[in-house]
């Protein structure tokens, strides 16, 4: 039985010494083993049983291969710094925020299956009230991060102001996003995205704050990915996206 059918069966994810078979432990005993096991999980090892259960899950696991373009061992140490309660948002990754995006916002189809296996894993391992403590600074850790994406980068660091006009260059592609099938957008716009020449540009135009792609570009891009917004709502948001060239490789030309 793998540990997600375990969890979800309500049976014991980690298994009794030899010997002794959890189906004839007197209840009590078996409480009070349960107990012990939750609340002595360090965060390390919190972190690395919740990743087990994510790769188990076949959509879960889908998902976080494709925002860490299959580097487990960058979700892992994503979960680490998620799950660590001192945690700030200021020492996140952008993987580790999209994941907590994706743990709180309820968004799409995934949002709605990862946000309560995540909690179910959680009321498994943890004792109740720690449980909640990690909820509640995790869901803490998504409502700053949604007011920093809100408000706009301080003066000192902004690029050049982009034009008030939205009309593109004859460098850049404009793609309608709601004219592409759902299914496949993302995927769409990565592939136009790492497709750019280093003077070519791409504008999106949606009818949401595209956030989450950000998130996604970032994480897989880093600094090479420059998101400029030329217009934030509240019916239409326009960015604009460039693919930088790796760092050295301008300067050496």
């Amino acid at each position: 039985m793998t540990i997600l059918a375990q969890l979800e069966s309500g049976a014991e994810v980690w298994p009794v010494p030899a010997g002794l078979p959890s189906a004839r432990l007197p209840p009590k005993t078996m409480a009070k083993r349960a107990a012990k096991t939750r609340i002595a999980l360090s965060t390390a090892e919190l972190s690395f049983r919740i990743f087990a259960i994510f790769r188990a899950h076949p959509h879960i696991n889908n998902v976080l291969t494709h925002i860490s373009r299959a580097d487990w061992a960058q979700v892992e140490r994503a979960l680490n710094s998620i799950l660590d309660p001192a945690a700030a948002t200021g020492q996140l990754s952008p993987l580790a925020q999209n994941i907590i995006d994706l743990m709180c916002a309820e968004r799409g189809i995934t949002g709605k299956i990862l946000k309560p296996c995540f909690h179910a894993a959680l009321g498994k391992l943890l004792e109740p009230k720690r449980a909640e403590r990690l909820i509640e600074h995790i869901e803490a850790l998504y409502r700053d991060l949604e007011r920093r994406a809100e408000q706009p980068a301080p003066a000192s660091h902004e690029l050049p102001k982009e034009p008030s006009m939205t009309e593109p260059n004859a460098d850049e592609r404009v793609i309608n996003v709601a004219d592409i099938d759902p299914k496949y957008r993302h995927a769409i716009l990565f592939r136009l995205f790492e497709h750019l020449a280093s003077d070519q540009s791409l504008q999106i135009v949606v009818d949401h704050d595209p956030r989450r792609l950000r998130l996604q570009l970032e994480a897989q891009h880093g600094s090479r990915c420059n998101w400029s917004y030329l217009e934030r709502g509240p019916d239409f948001w326009r960015v604009r996206l460039r693919l930088l060239p790796p760092e050295g490789k301008e300067a050496s030309r």
